[in-house]
């Protein structure tokens, strides 16, 4: 053989390494174990299981300048408890408990404490927050899919802000500080499939930036687990007197990717063994 020949023999066969090796790593990588191999059919980001973009850019009349967050969240939350997650009055108020125990617990809040607001929510259907991005579909209708969403959440209205207990002891949060508990978002897909429902509570204080604020929550799913919601809002006042509500919040399972879950896993075995 010449050798040119040897040369292409060579180079195919490096090439044909490659693909297979490529392959081989692809297929044995967390990402793809966990869904099984309909999901090595499927458009997931590599290194997680599923992800979401929901975003709410659309115009809308405030209901009440006084509700809370300029009327994007206002009311007491009680029609999404009642007439979306289907909830009784008795569970209702377990939940209501709940969402106590866990900014007492987490943040060191008092409910009743004078510097704080405590309701219950529900994100104005008139934002028309959406999920434009589900990864695993190789679609995603243009204009998205519908969101509910609602929960207990707590702010802190003092001018001078307040010191944090729990988890964050001795932390001080500004003025428009959001807490988060018993939320869920209700993706909602029509009439002939079944909804999404992704509980979420906040992982840390989700302070005010700018004109915004931060989203920044626990969440998770029957079947997907545990996941991070992460995002970025605010409310602009227009001319017209409506409100613009922007959002963009980026949700993912695990929260971190697989290399990570995996990396801290390991770590927190090896302590245990080792005590």
């Amino acid at each position: 053989m010449n050798m040119e020949g040897m040369t292409k023999k060579i180079a195919l066969l490096f090439i044909a390494s490659l693909v297979t090796f490529s392959y081989t790593v692809s297929a044995e990588h967390p990402a793809w174990r966990h869904g099984g191999d309909s999901q090595r059919m499927e458009n997931h980001p590599d290194n997680l299981a599923k992800a979401f973009t929901f975003i709410s850019t659309r115009p809308f009349d405030s209901v009440d300048g006084t509700f809370f967050l300029d009327g994007m969240v206002g009311g007491d939350g009680m029609d999404f408890f009642k007439t979306t997650m289907g909830y009784s009055d008795e569970e209702i108020e377990e939940n209501r408990k709940r969402a106590i125990v866990f900014f007492q617990q987490r943040f060191g809040l008092d409910v009743d404490d004078p510097r704080l607001y405590f309701t219950g929510f529900q994100v104005d259907p008139a934002a028309d927050y959406r999920s434009v991005m589900m990864s695993g579909k190789r679609r995603n209708p243009a204009k998205g899919y519908p969101i509910v969403d609602g929960g207990w959440a707590v702010a802190v209205v003092d001018p001078g802000g307040i010191e944090l207990g729990g988890e964050f002891a001795g932390r001080h949060v500004p003025p428009g500080t959001m807490f988060a508990h018993g939320g869920s978002y209700v993706i909602k897909r029509g009439k002939y499939r079944k909804d999404i429902v992704i509980n979420y509570q906040s992982r840390g204080p989700m302070q005010p930036v700018g004109i915004g604020g931060v989203i920044n929550c626990e969440i998770s799913h029957p079947k997907l687990g545990k996941g991070v919601a992460w995002g970025y809002f605010e409310f602009h006042n227009l001319s017209n007197g409506q409100i613009s509500a922007q959002v963009r919040n980026v949700l993912t399972f695990p929260g971190f990717g697989f290399e990570e879950e995996s990396i801290e896993k390991g770590l927190s075995e090896s302590l245990a063994s080792n005590r």
